[in-house]
């Protein structure tokens, strides 16, 4: 049985994203205020097989699985139960500083084991969303470790445009309760 296949960034390698809107699983799920409501509830489903697999997230499977799918037929993308209760994408460009929301709850332990991986997965997959229409440059400024709990600080900023294009500051830190799988995003200054 083949384990978590994506492997941990070494800690001392600088980690900075491009998420774009390309990229986004949910890319053609906007098509309405209705269709965009709900893409913020992120199903977990017992099985994914035959699902579409974002090539970018092909690299986040757990036992050859995706972790993560997007079913054309139904018009939305979902989660694998096996690893993941229902999720609820978080915006972090809106995150007031000290203000939390909840992601979900991760079940794998195999998933909890690789927390900095599992906190980048939120960001690649866009289940944390850190832009509103074009894109966000997001880099892993601090780790910590307090018992059971990780934090992963992330700053940047985000591109939109109204008349013309702005960029916005972005920081944000993701939180995993490895004991107990919640998932969470913090606002921050």
């Amino acid at each position: 049985m083949k384990e978590y296949e994506r492997k941990a960034v070494p800690a001392e390698q600088p980690v900075e994203l491009l998420v774009d809107r390309d990229h986004s699983p949910w890319r053609d799920f906007t098509g309405s205020p209705q269709e965009e409501a709900a893409g913020k509830r992120v199903e977990a489903v017992p099985d994914t097989s035959g699902l579409e697999i974002s090539a970018h997230l092909s690299r986040y499977a757990a036992a050859a699985a995706p972790l993560i799918a997007i079913d054309r037929a139904r018009r939305r993308v979902v989660v694998a139960a096996a690893h993941f209760e229902e999720l609820r994408r978080v915006d972090a460009t809106r995150l007031q500083a000290g203000q939390a929301m909840t992601v979900g709850r991760v079940k794998s332990r195999t998933l909890l084991e690789q927390p900095r991986t599992l906190a980048l997965f939120l960001l690649e997959s866009q289940l944390v969303e850190t832009f509103w229409h074009i894109e966000a440059v997001v880099r892993l400024v601090g780790e910590e470790r307090d018992g059971s709990v990780y934090r992963a600080r992330f700053r940047g900023h985000h591109v939109y445009f109204t008349r013309e294009k702005h960029e916005e500051p972005l920081a944000f830190t993701i939180v995993l309760d490895t004991a107990s799988g919640e998932m969470s995003v913090r606002g921050e200054t």
